[in-house]
């Protein structure tokens, strides 16, 4: 038995028209438009990678893709096996994984799907969420009400005035409250290994939180945090203390935080500030943008922006209904069939 990937297709871009309903329609994407416009990064204030980022990025984008694998039905085989791009980490073995994909709409849950796993050629531990792909996931998608963002201050500052989205914040919380406990282990277990924290769309916006628990709670800084398709998560206050805290500015090659947008793709400017209420939502920076819908794309399309809203970025963007689920590769194309073993 099969499970059509055009389903998610259809849905993703369902999220987004309804995340955008607020503010009006979204301009229609235009290709020509966008070479104009944006021309390449030696004309911008755009900087360009190294190689070796550019297939760290790449890799990171499988694991992601392979969280797609996990449903109500189907899951990650033991050590590391499934039917797109596991086999490209032999020495990987799945440790925990979890779905929401069967969770009752009337009980508010609110958990990405996902999987914890262990490489131990890489000396790696990854945590991989991915992005809308049931209902469940839909409906905090499309919540755009904030909350306030209160952290202990244990090995961070206080966070002053901050609100978040309040679908993402208690996704990140129920979703802390399931992992905790296996990733604490493991960090003692493989005390050396670096977290990587990996997310796609909704998944994105939770892995951006979760490094926060860690230090919070055991100082623990030996990570790293990708995010492909990022919604915005909180204000401005919160991006502000964001970016201090994760050091979003730092050195390219030694940031603890990037987040990975693409032409086209209008989720990340999501979901929309509402002045008259105020609800008002600020990107963080740390922006690496993909200047091409391209699942092979080059370096040279790769370009480093500068603050949350460069105009030589996504800032300066069209819409394309493909780009959301394109990042170094087709994004959710694991079509599990249920009897495979």
């Amino acid at each position: 038995m099969l499970v059509s990937l055009r389903f998610y297709d259809i849905l993703a871009f369902i999220t987004l028209l309804l995340l955008s309903r607020a503010t009006g329609s979204l301009q229609e994407f235009d290709s020509s438009k966008n070479q104009l416009v944006l021309g390449n990064a030696q004309d911008s204030s755009a900087s360009g990678i190294s190689e070796r980022l550019h297939q760290q990025f790449r890799t990171y984008a499988d694991l992601v893709d392979i969280s797609y694998c996990i449903t109500s039905l189907t899951s990650i085989k033991k050590p590391f096996k499934c039917n797109v791009g596991c086999d490209k980490f032999p020495n990987t073995t799945v440790v925990y994984q979890w779905t929401t994909d069967s969770d009752a709409i009337l009980d508010h849950s609110m958990l990405v799907s996902g999987y914890i796993a262990v490489d131990n050629l890489t000396r790696s531990i990854y945590v991989s969420l991915r992005g809308t792909k049931s209902f469940t996931d839909t409906l905090s998608d499309i919540e755009i009400t904030q909350m306030t963002f209160a952290n202990p201050g244990n090995h961070l500052s206080k966070c002053v005035n901050c609100k978040v989205h309040a679908g993402f914040y208690m996704t990140y919380r129920n979703t802390v409250g399931r992992i905790d406990p296996v990733l604490s282990d493991l960090i003692k277990l493989y005390p050396a290994y670096q977290v990587l924290f990996l997310g796609h769309s909704l998944g994105g916006a939770v892995a951006m939180l979760l490094p926060i628990h860690l230090i919070e709670t055991q100082g623990f800084k030996n990570f790293r945090v990708v995010t492909y398709g990022q919604p915005i998560v909180g204000n401005e206050a919160f991006a502000d203390w964001y970016e201090k805290s994760l050091d979003a500015n730092g050195l390219l090659d030694s940031r603890l935080f990037y987040r990975i947008t693409n032409i086209g793709d209008q989720i990340p400017t999501l979901p929309r500030s509402q002045i008259s209420t105020p609800i008002i939502y600020e990107q963080v920076s740390g922006e690496i943008f993909l200047s091409q819908i391209e699942t092979d794309i080059p370096k040279e399309a790769v370009w480093v922006c500068n603050g949350r809203s460069d105009r030589h970025c996504l800032k300066n963007s069209y819409f394309s209904a493909d780009a959301h689920l394109i990042y170094y590769k087709k994004i959710g194309t694991c079509i599990p069939n249920i009897n495979n073993d």
